[in-house]
């Protein structure tokens, strides 16, 4: 009979010890599981639109990815698109799909997301989310400056001309879109005089918007206005483009064109020559050839949106 009376007392007694160690453990635990949870907290991992995408269709929806499954009505709940826009959401898995009922006006949107929205397990967004996009459409695109690559004319937008237009030395553009247009006197670059290129009549153009590169290079020319005709033949002999956009619909804001005339060719005056890509004065002609530089409405933005008038602007080669 003291047998089981032994074995109730030994229980008895191991029962303390197994709860001081399970203490333990748990005491271990709390102190790790803020710290576990920190690298896994909730966020957004994709968004569609891009941060920051310009020319988006108005027929867009936007799309929020998150890095695990979420509640969809408290994510739902703490969605904001500015301006507002009425629209029907569906939210599956990690996603959060925002379709606008009618198409967006053009201009820029405000995407929010509060720290409401949550996770299927009750974890809250680590921190608020916000990002932009514009819709294609606004401005009609312009050009906002002209001049030189041998002057102090800006490679980003925008540009800064000065009110008396200036010669290739000048330390700004030629002109600005805040100036009136001056006489083609008033604006004078340097033709090159070796076989090779030199900045001085280089030309370059900043725009007022992020342009369709491809499109608006063709649109870009330069034309002779002096005699003789038979010499006023002019290529495009090299370009480069910069203050450029990273995202779709990529684009960029300024170029600087080199120009070749058949009559600055080396050696002679009626052929190409070698790496001559200059452009050389005539001094046969009274106060110097005349040209003008033109940009044409096929030029547009990397939206979509055109030139509505050609720009023009007449200058003389010293």
């Amino acid at each position: 009979m003291n047998r089981p009376l032994l074995q109730i007392r030994f229980l008895l007694l191991a029962l303390p010890v197994a709860l001081v160690v399970c203490s333990e453990v748990e005491d271990e635990l709390g102190t790790l599981l803020p710290h576990l949870g920190e690298r896994n907290l909730l966020s957004v991992v994709g968004a569609a639109p891009f941060p920051g995408q310009i020319g988006v269709a108005d027929t867009t929806n936007v799309i929020l990815t998150f890095n695990r499954p979420i509640n969809g009505p408290r994510c739902t709940d703490a969605f904001a698109l500015s301006p507002s826009a009425i629209g029907v959401f569906a939210a599956g898995g990690s996603v959060l799909h925002f379709d606008p009922t009618n198409d967006l006006t053009p201009g820029s949107y405000v995407i929010t997301l509060s720290q409401d929205c949550e996770d299927t397990t009750g974890q809250d967004l680590e921190s608020p989310f916000t990002s932009t996009f514009q819709v294609a459409g606004g401005e009609v695109p312009y050009v906002q400056a002209v001049g030189l690559e041998s002057q102090g004319c800006s490679t980003t937008w925008p540009g800064t001309g000065s009110a008396s237009g200036g010669d290739h030395t000048a330390g700004s553009c030629w002109w600005d879109s805040s100036l009136p247009l001056l006489s083609p006197t008033n604006y004078e670059f340097r033709g090159g005089d070796v076989c090779g290129d030199v900045t001085t009549d280089n030309f370059r153009i900043v725009f007022s918007n992020y342009m369709d590169t491809g499109v608006t290079i063709n649109a870009i020319s330069l034309t002779r206005q002096s005699p003789p005709a038979s010499l006023a033949t002019i290529r495009k002999a090299s370009w480069a483009w910069s203050d450029c956009q990273t995202l779709s619909p990529f684009g960029c804001r300024v170029v600087t064109v080199a120009f070749a005339e058949i009559e600055a060719a080396c050696g002679t005056a009626t052929t190409w020559g070698g790496n001559d890509f200059n452009m050389q004065p005539d001094t046969a002609i009274a106060d110097f050839p005349l040209y003008t530089l033109e940009v044409d409405t096929t030029a547009r933005t990397a939206a979509g949106i055109n030139f509505t008038d050609d720009f023009t602007i007449g200058v003389e080669n010293d």
